[in-house]
C-alpha cells in the first residue's frame, strides 16, 4: 500500500515538473519543431513550421564561400539530405554565406538572392575573407511614393558580399543604411574631444581638436573670394565652402598590444567629426573597420577605414549628397 502511495506521489511530482517546464519554456504544436543554433556561447531557439527552411543567422562566424563542383553548380536543398526538395542552385563564381556545422555534413547557406537551405560541405570552398566583405543593406519600402501617413511601410534587409577593390564603387552607389555584418566594438568612453571603443584585445581611440586657421594655407575661389576651395593645397571634406571648426587630431588603434596610428596624411582632409555617428567593427580574422558620418550640415560625407595588423588596407571617402 505504501509503495503504491509513494508511486502516485512521484507521478504527480513529475507531472507538475513537466507542466511547469511547458508553461515556462514554449508550447510546441505537433506541426512545429524547434531549430536551435549557438551564436558564440548563446543558445538561440526558433519555432519553425515543419518542412520550412531554418532561419539563417548572420554572425561573426559566418563564412563566405564559392561552390566546388565539377558540374559548375550545386543545389540548395530544403533539408539535410540529397533527396530533399531543391530550393535553388548556386552557380560557379557566385558568392554565398554559410555557417559550419559540428554535427552534420550539411552546412546551412544563404545565397545573395536570400535563398536559405543546405549544401553538402564538400561542395563548399572557403574564400579569402581579407578580400571579401559582408554587408547589410536596409531599405524602407512604401506602398505610397508620397510616404503619407496612410501608406504602409516595410523594412527590407538584404545581405550582400563586396570585394575589397569594389568597396569604393559600392559605397558611392549604395551608402544609405548600410552596415557591416561583423561584431560591433562597444563605445566605452565619449567626451567633447575623444571617443574610445574597446573589445578584449582591441581598442580604438579617436580624438579631435579645434581648427586653427593660422596653421593652414587656405585656398579661395577665384570668382567668389569668400568660398573656401582648398586647405593646404588639398580638397577637403566636411565644410561646404566654409572654414571648418573641428578636425581629427589622432587615430590610435591597439591590437594584440601593438599600437598603430593612422598616418596624418590620411586624415588631414577630414573635418567636422561626428562622434555620435561613428561605428567600429571587428572580424574574427583581425580586421578592424571604422565607419564615420561627418558634416557641418551641408558638407555631409562618410569615410571608411579598414586596418589589419598595423596596415591600412583601405580608406574611402564618399559624399552623401
Amino acid at each position: 500500500m505504501k509503495k503504491g502511495f509513494f508511486l502516485i506521489l512521484i507521478l504527480l511530482f513529475c507531472s507538475y515538473i513537466i507542466e511547469a517546464k511547458t508553461d515556462s519554456v514554449l508550447t510546441i504544436n505537433k506541426a512545429d519543431y524547434l531549430y536551435t543554433e549557438y551564436i558564440g556561447n548563446q543558445l538561440s531557439i526558433f519555432k519553425i513550421k515543419k518542412n520550412i527552411t531554418p532561419v539563417f543567422i548572420q554572425n561573426n562566424d559566418t563564412e563566405i564561400g564559392l561552390i566546388d563542383d565539377k558540374d559548375g553548380y550545386t543545389n540548395i536543398r530544403e533539408q539535410q539530405n540529397s533527396s530533399s526538395k531543391i530550393i535553388s542552385i548556386i552557380k560557379e563564381n557566385e558568392y554565398f554565406f554559410y555557417n559550419k556545422s559540428t554535427n552534420s555534413n550539411w552546412f546551412l547557406v544563404k545565397d545573395l538572392h536570400g535563398n536559405v537551405g543546405f549544401v553538402y560541405k564538400n561542395r563548399i570552398k572557403k574564400m579569402n575573407s581579407d578580400k571579401l566583405y559582408s554587408l547589410s543593406i536596409n531599405k524602407i519600402i512604401s506602398t505610397n511614393e508620397s510616404y503619407s501617413i496612410n501608406s504602409i511601410t516595410e523594412e527590407k534587409t538584404k545581405d550582400t558580399i563586396v570585394r575589397l577593390e569594389d568597396l569604393d564603387s559600392f559605397f558611392d552607389f549604395e551608402y544609405q543604411d548600410t552596415s557591416f555584418n561583423y561584431d560591433e566594438i562597444k563605445l566605452v568612453h565619449k567626451d567633447k574631444s575623444s571617443v574610445v571603443f574597446k573589445k578584449e584585445d582591441i581598442s580604438v581611440h579617436i580624438s579631435k581638436t579645434s581648427f586653427d586657421v593660422s596653421n593652414h594655407k587656405i585656398g579661395y575661389n577665384e570668382k567668389y573670394n569668400n568660398i573656401v576651395e582648398s586647405i593646404d593645397g588639398k580638397e577637403f571634406y566636411g565644410a561646404d565652402g566654409n572654414l571648418p571648426n573641428m578636425k581629427y587630431s589622432a587615430f590610435e588603434i591597439v591590437q594584440n598590444n601593438i599600437l598603430f596610428k593612422i598616418p596624418k596624411e590620411k586624415t588631414e582632409d577630414l573635418y567636422e567629426p561626428n562622434f555620435g555617428l561613428t561605428s567600429v567593427y571587428s572580424t574574427k580574422d583581425g580586421r578592424i573597420i571604422i565607419v564615420m558620418h561627418n558634416s557641418d550640415g551641408a558638407g555631409a560625407y562618410s569615410v571608411l577605414f579598414i586596418i589589419k595588423n598595423g596596415v591600412l588596407l583601405k580608406k574611402h571617402v564618399f559624399i552623401l549628397f
